[in-house]
C-alpha cells in the first residue's frame, strides 16, 4: 500500500519553503494546471476527487479508456517518447459523477511528482485517491528489452538515444538496426566497426535501478550514462553546456556509492561530486543548501540509481562505467530548468561535445 500521508509531509515543506526555480512555471508546462477546463486549479476549487493509478497500460485497451462522457483525454509524453501520465476528465463538472483521472503512471518518483504537484496546484489531500495496481516492473521491462537479449553487445548507452539522437543519424559509420519502444524504455540497435551497441531512452529516475537489474541477463562489455545536470556549486567559473564527470556519487544520506565501478571518464572531463534529486519539486532553497554542505555540486534524477544499481547486481561483474553530463540550468538563479531550452546553441555544443567524448572512447577499444 502506498503512504499519501509521506507525500503529504513533503508537500508541507516543499511549500513552506522558497523553490530553487520557477515551480508553477515548470507545472504548467508538464501538468494540466490551468487547462483545459481550467485544470487542476478549478478542481481545487470544486473540491474534486482527483484518481491517481498506479499501473501499467498495454497500449490495446487505451482507446478503450474514452467513454461517451469524457471530456478531456491527454497522452502526456516525454522528450524521450515515454509516457508520463494519460490525464482524463469524464462527466459534467456539474454532475456528482465527475471523474478525474491520472492512469498509467509507472515509477514511485513519478508518482510522487504527480501526487506533489497536485498537492501544490491546491488540492486537499482527502480528494486524492491512489489505486496501487503493483505493476510488476521486472516482467514489464524484460519485455521492453526482449528483442535484444540474445545478442553479444559491445556496449549500453542509457540516454543515449535522446542526447546522440541526430549525431548518430548523421554519422555514417553508425548503422541503425532496429528499434523499439517499450513502456519504460525504448532501445536503438546500431552497428559500429563490426559491434553491436544500444543506445536506449532515459527510465526516469528509480527506474533506471529497476533496469539495471534486469540488465544483469545481458551480455555486454561497456555501460555508459549521458545526460544533463544542474550545477549548485560555485558557478563563476562554469557555464551552460559545460561537461562533467562525476567522481563521486552521493546518496540521499551523504554516502559516496561508488565502490567497484568508477567512472571511466574521470581523468578526461572536470570533477564532480553529484547528487540525487527524485524530483524537481523537492529542489528547494533549503534542499540545495542541505546537498551543499554534503559536498554536492551537481544533481540530477537518474545518475545515483544508476551506479546505485550496478553496485548492487554488479559487484563481481568486470564491466567498463562512463559518467558523462553537461549543465542544464544553475538551481537557485536566474538560468533554471524552467527557462532553458534543449535546443538552445550551448546545449546541442554540450551533447554534440558528448558524442565526441563517446566516440573517442570507443575508437581506441
Amino acid at each position: 500500500m502506498i503512504d499519501l500521508g509521506k507525500f503529504v509531509d513533503k508537500y508541507k515543506l516543499i511549500a513552506s519553503n522558497d523553490h530553487s526555480l520557477d515551480i508553477l512555471r515548470y507545472s504548467q508546462k508538464h501538468f494540466p494546471l490551468y487547462f483545459p477546463n481550467r485544470g487542476l486549479n478549478r478542481l481545487a476549487r470544486d473540491k474534486t476527487k482527483v484518481y491517481i493509478h498506479h499501473e501499467c497500460l498495454e497500449e490495446n485497451i487505451i482507446n478503450e479508456l474514452v467513454r461517451k462522457d469524457t471530456k478531456v483525454f491527454i497522452d502526456n509524453l516525454g522528450d524521450s517518447g515515454q509516457r508520463e501520465y494519460i490525464f482524463l476528465m469524464s462527466g459534467s463538472r456539474h454532475e456528482a459523477n465527475q471523474q478525474v483521472e491520472f492512469r498509467g503512471v509507472l515509477g514511485y518518483n513519478r508518482l510522487e511528482e504527480i501526487i506533489l504537484t497536485i498537492l501544490l496546484s491546491g488540492i486537499n489531500h482527502n480528494n486524492i485517491v491512489i489505486l496501487d495496481k503493483n505493476p510488476l516492473y521486472k516482467n514489464i521491462i524484460s519485455n521492453d528489452l526482449i528483442s535484444i537479449r540474445n545478442l553479444e553487445l559491445d556496449s549500453i548507452i542509457v540516454g543515449g538515444s535522446i542526447v546522440f539522437k541526430e549525431f548518430l543519424r548523421n554519422d555514417k559509420k553508425f548503422k541503425l538496426v532496429s528499434k523499439n519502444r517499450g513502456r519504460i524504455l525504448s532501445t536503438e540497435l546500431y552497428v559500429y566497426n563490426g559491434r553491436n551497441y544500444i543506445f536506449t531512452t532515459y527510465p526516469y529516475a528509480d527506474l533506471c535501478e529497476i533496469v539495471i537489474k534486469e540488465l544483469t541477463h545481458f551480455n555486454f562489455n561497456r555501460i555508459f550514462f549521458f545526460g544533463s545536470c544542474g550545477y549548485i556549486g560555485d558557478y563563476k567559473n562554469r557555464q551552460i553546456g559545460d561537461i562533467l564527470a562525476p567522481t563521486k556519487i552521493i546518496n540521499e544520506d551523504g554516502t559516496n556509492i561508488q565502490i567497484y565501478h568508477n567512472n571511466r571518464f574521470v581523468e578526461r572531463e572536470t570533477n564532480t561530486v553529484h547528487g540525487l534529486a527524485k524530483t524537481i519539486q523537492e529542489e528547494t532553497l533549503q534542499f540545495i543548501k542541505t546537498l551543499k554542505v554534503k559536498g554536492v555540486q551537481s544533481i540530477d534524477m537518474e545518475v545515483a540509481y544508476f551506479q546505485n544499481g550496478l553496485e548492487k547486481y554488479f559487484k563481481d561483474k568486470r564491466i567498463e562505467v562512463g559518467i558523462l553530463v553537461y549543465i542544464m540550468d544553475f538551481p537557485g538563479t536566474s538560468l533554471t530548468y524552467d527557462n532553458v531550452s534543449y535546443h538552445d546553441d550551448k546545449i546541442i555544443l554540450a551533447r554534440k561535445n558528448l558524442f565526441s567524448n563517446f566516440l573517442n572512447y570507443i575508437s581506441i577499444i
